[in-house]
């Protein structure tokens, strides 16, 4: 019995974790022209004439660093 829950024990250590994306849309994140200049294009690039249709909680900034996602972050837009 103490065997086979040691060995759940290193078992569960074992695997390896997986973390979800972060999501943020709070300010300034919540801007679309933030949102483009800094993290779509950069430094060193202008835009203009940005338009937004919609509700401010539908766009956002997500991290996924440590995730298996492949993109480390950028702009989440929903609808």
């Amino acid at each position: 019995m103490i065997r086979n829950i040691i060995l759940v024990f290193l078992l569960l250590f074992i695997v390896k974790a997986q973390s979800q994306i972060i999501v943020d849309n709070s300010t300034p994140f919540d801007n679309p022209q933030f949102l483009v200049d800094d993290i779509l294009l950069g430094g060193g690039v202008v835009s203009s004439n940005i338009t937004y249709q919609g509700d401010s909680c539908q766009i956002g900034f997500f991290n996924a660093i440590n995730t298996p996602l492949g993109i480390d972050s950028g702009i989440l837009l929903c609808t």
